[in-house]
């Protein structure tokens, strides 16, 4: 994203973002648990707060996530929740990053595309780039995004 400023003293969009963005931020690890399918009688995952452990006699340790969201989480709250703020960050000129990644039936399409109905991350992502640039009056914008499927099966 480029962004050019208008004349001396104009308000700046790093001075509007809400919250503060820094080009040091990490990166952050969520876990999104899908639903379970028809032929599915039981989780083999159980979610204590940040962490998802398995359930069986013979389980690990327990991973540990920044946020760990069960099968029942709508990919507007994990936008809301999450994503909004990394939104706000490219706004404001940082380059940002987000990727799904899993087996094949995990969820990734449907998190990062979605329905009609029920948009995923992308076009939330999208409408909210373009609705915070068509609103600045202070800066001109020029936006490049990529998408990319790698399938290794």
């Amino acid at each position: 994203m480029r962004r050019s400023s208008l004349p001396a003293g104009s308000l700046t969009p790093e001075k509007s973002v809400s919250r503060n963005v820094s080009s040091n931020d990490s990166i952050k690890v969520y876990i999104r648990c899908r639903p379970l399918r028809e032929n599915e009688t039981h989780s083999a995952w159980k979610i204590h707060e940040n962490q998802l452990s398995e359930q069986s006699e013979h389980a690990f340790e327990p991973f540990t996530f920044d946020k760990v969201y069960d099968s029942d989480a709508k990919t507007e709250h994990i936008f809301n929740e999450q994503l909004n703020q990394l939104t706000d960050g490219v706004i404001a000129g940082f380059n940002a990053s987000f990727f799904c990644y899993g087996q094949t039936g995990s969820g990734k399409t449907h998190t990062m595309i979605g329905t009609e109905g029920d948009p995923g991350a992308l076009p939330m992502m999208v409408k909210k780039l373009c609705e915070s640039c068509a609103a600045s009056t202070t800066c001109r914008y020029q936006l490049r995004a990529s998408y990319c499927e790698i399938y290794n099966e």
